[in-house]
């Protein structure tokens, strides 16, 4: 901040990164920001360094959790943080485990995790395991969750979420969330106590959709369950509950939305934050959002 810069710190697919990094002491404002990338457009690099809305072996930057060092694979306790287009493998073997932690924020702290790929692998018989969490945070800071793919937190844990928020707040805006115990969680950790506003997401394969206390402006969420058992303050938005979708290949954890699909297109609820899908796709301006972190062109 001191310099009044923004530091664009871009990630390479060279080899997969197994030195989780932790992100801290970084003096930062809102205009004076951290954004770790994979750089993929033809201005920034010969050769995009990004996944294609799909979990990708070779070709896209990836950050893998299995050495084991540490219990998270990407730990942020500076605030104005965005992170990126990143694959996350949260693959530890036992003990607690997860995608992405946010912790100890300040009160105005913001913090942004995009357009990534988080994968579990429904195995970890640990106390959590989880996607996103966010915690120890006062509750304005905030935590955005933007067309991101989540998937494979269920197995054995205590508390297995694929969004979670045990304090400050969250803000889960067109993700695709698949294959969780939970796919989108409030609790309470200590004396801090989550929030949530989610919007425009697809819980599909959770054992439940949502569950804890959401803020007002929830709703435009869609699921194949019955319901959702969330309590949203104000009452909920339109949801889908009882929605079947179509996804390019379930088997190959390939969630983009298929031409045929009926639970997720044009479904939406345009946002003005928001513009993009997962791979770039522009998001028409109102009517006719698409739900979920993929946008049929």
């Amino acid at each position: 901040m001191a310099g009044n810069e923004v530091r664009h710190l871009a990630c390479y697919a060279d080899a997969v990164d197994t030195n989780v990094p932790e992100i801290a002491s970084w003096t930062t404002s809102a205009s004076n920001y951290l954004h770790i990338f994979t750089p993929r457009h033809s201005i920034e690099v010969g050769v995009s360094q990004r996944h294609a809305g799909v979990w990708q072996d070779t070709g896209a930057f990836t950050v893998d959790l299995s050495g084991g060092q540490t219990d998270v694979a990407i730990r942020i306790s500076s605030d104005d943080v965005w992170i990126e287009g990143l694959q996350i493998h949260a693959n530890r073997s036992g003990g607690s485990n997860g995608g992405v932690n946010v912790t100890a924020l300040r009160a105005d702290g913001r913090v942004r995790v995009s357009e990534c790929i988080i994968r579990g692998d429904n195995a970890t018989v640990g106390s959590q395991y989880f996607g996103v969490d966010i915690w120890d945070t006062p509750s304005t800071a905030v935590l955005e969750v933007v067309n991101n793919v989540i998937y494979g937190f269920g197995g054995s844990a205590g508390i297995q979420s694929g969004i979670w928020a045990e304090s400050g707040e969250r803000r889960a805006v067109n993700n695709t969330v698949v294959s969780c115990a939970v796919g989108a969680r409030t609790t309470s950790h200590g004396a801090y106590v989550g929030s949530m506003l989610a919007s425009n997401n697809i819980f599909y394969g959770c054992s439940t959709a949502a569950s804890g206390s959401f803020l007002s402006g929830t709703g435009n969420n869609a699921t194949e369950l019955a319901s959702f058992v969330y309590s949203v303050a104000g009452g909920a938005g339109t949801d889908f509950p009882s929605s079947s979708f179509g996804f390019v290949s379930e088997s190959n954890k390939n969630f983009h939305l298929a031409n045929n699909d009926t639970g997720a297109r044009s479904r939406g609820a345009a946002i003005d934050s928001v513009s993009t899908d997962i791979d770039g796709d522009s998001r028409p301006q109102g009517a006719g959002w698409d739900i979920g972190a993929d946008e049929v062109p």
